[in-house]
């Protein structure tokens, strides 16, 4: 399995896509339009990394919170960055009862070979 996070000009960062057919979660549904949150990664793991307690306790926090918000569902696929278990991608865009469940990651860069043959 790879560590594997999404990076923009070198910067790790973290995507949060949300629903507005979202209804069961209602902390992924941001109103009528498909929004992506994108957020530097150095955020999460400064404030609530898993290496820490005091990191960890603000992710329960943050996830009883959505619990709460939710009406108690809270994703199993929420998980900390490089644990071996949670595999990134399915936290982009969480899976809801009645949705599309995926088996692999739906992004698939495929990159134009000749590409570099215009370099020259």
């Amino acid at each position: 399995m790879f560590e594997w996070t999404y990076h923009f000009a070198g910067l790790p960062m973290f995507i949060n896509m949300s629903f507005p057919r979202h209804s069961a979660m209602k902390s992924r549904s941001l109103g009528g339009h498909i929004v992506f949150v994108v957020n530097p990664r150095e955020n999460f793991d400064e404030v609530a990394s898993a290496e820490t307690e005091s990191g960890r306790k603000v992710r329960e926090k943050i996830r009883q919170r959505i619990a709460d918000y939710n009406n108690g569902v809270v994703p199993d696929t929420l998980g900390f960055f490089g644990d071996r278990s949670s595999l990134e991608w399915k936290q982009y865009q969480l899976y809801e009862e009645g949705g599309l469940s995926l088996s692999r990651c739906p992004l698939h860069i495929k990159v134009d070979k000749t590409d570099h043959l215009n370099e020259r």
